[in-house]
């Protein structure tokens, strides 16, 4: 099969992700007056606070305030109080709402319900100290934005576009389908940031000296940057997929499992396709589930990185100096495309990790944007 034919393939099965993942529906933004407003105390409002957001589905907004001493939690969804009822009647069964707790600095908020209606879209602004953490997960996804936070930010989303303005901290960024967009003030000194795509263009801005040792893959698309090549000195590494093995990360923890035996892809049909000629056919199915294999071999090398960066930011050692992303391990089959491009950033600095499967990367200089 010629490597255009290849290419096709593997082009449209990327199209049936992108589009399935643009299909999804989305509510129009709601007006933040009209929302349900909560206003949640802190322990200590001197000391920084940490953010966690568990929601099925709905756009989130986090915005940093350089003057807040307190939360301010903005939904569509009431918010969970736990009256009782006029008749004194206690409800077992739970309605959607939103559950807001919070202790020792710790804000912890989840969606909960049952039924369809626990899967409706939500809209969710908060508003907390600048110098808060922040955990966003979403069980189907949605849009996230966080703005103007200097702790640390962990994202992980399904469906959705997630858009970092004005941050300054050690950042782990997944979502499956979506775009990333991220604007550094600065570039944290001692731990990673890790941005990763299934089905996106991954877009960062840093300032002009910046200070980072560079990771860029890209399966299928493109990797640009505005930097010149003093600034930024790089080289391109080919990608190789095969069956992965078991591998040590930079932090001496053996992975093993799912990454060194992934799930076997579904076997090559044997089945005719009308209009083909047997041959070729074989030779398509053959390429469709070598084309998953890569799939798999990528995000699950993302995922592995993920996992270190998010073990090496909960360990909180000053000293910690973040593992690169795993390479691709060695194999025997030819290459199919994809490239790895590294570097160093000014003389190279904290590990900058930008992974997708089926987009664009841009590096680019905040310097007059």
């Amino acid at each position: 099969m010629s490597k255009f034919v290849r290419i096709l393939l593997i082009a449209s099965l990327a199209s049936a992700l992108i589009g399935a993942a643009s299909a999804r529906s989305k509510k129009a933004p709601v007006d933040e007056d009209s929302m349900n407003t909560s206003v949640v105390k802190l322990t200590d409002p001197n000391q920084p606070a940490k953010l966690s957001l568990n929601i099925n589905t709905g756009d989130i907004t986090v915005r940093g305030s350089d003057t807040a001493k307190e939360v301010t939690v903005r939904s569509t969804l009431p918010r969970e109080d736990g009256k009782p009822r006029p008749d004194g009647l206690r409800r077992l069964d739970t309605e959607v709402a939103l559950a807001v707790q919070e202790k020792d600095n710790k804000i912890t908020i989840d969606n909960r319900g049952t039924g369809p209606a626990g899967m409706d879209h939500v809209e969710l602004v908060v508003t907390v100290p600048s110098a808060s953490s922040v955990m966003i997960k979403t069980g189907w996804g949605g849009d996230i934005t966080v703005d103007n936070v200097s702790g640390v930010v962990e994202i992980s989303n399904v469906n959705g576009d997630v858009k970092l303005n004005k941050v300054s901290c050690s950042t782990v960024v997944d979502t499956m389908n979506g775009e990333i967009k991220a604007s550094f003030v600065k570039l944290p000194t001692d731990k990673p940031v890790c941005l990763s795509s299934m089905n996106g263009t991954i877009e960062v801005y840093v300032p002009s000296d910046a200070k980072a040792s560079c990771r860029l893959r890209t399966q299928n698309g493109t990797i640009l940057t505005d930097f010149d090549d003093k600034a930024l000195v790089t080289k391109t590494e080919p990608v190789k997929v095969s069956a992965p093995t078991t591998m040590t990360l930079p932090n001496g923890k053996q992975v093993s499992g799912s990454y060194a035996k992934p799930p076997v892809p579904p076997q090559a049909p044997t089945a005719s396709i009308p209009g083909v000629p047997d041959d070729l056919a074989a030779e398509i199915h053959a390429t469709v589930k070598e084309a998953t294999l890569v799939a798999h071999e990528a995000m699950e090398q993302a995922r592995i990185a993920m996992e270190d960066a998010r073990t090496s930011m909960s360990e909180g050692s000053s000293s910690y100096h973040a593992p690169r992303a795993p390479r691709a391990p060695k194999m025997n089959s030819s290459s199919i495309g994809g490239k790895v491009v590294v570097g160093t950033l000014n003389g190279g600095g904290v590990d900058l990790q930008l992974t997708t499967m089926n987009g664009t990367i841009t590096l680019r200089k905040t310097t007059g944007q």
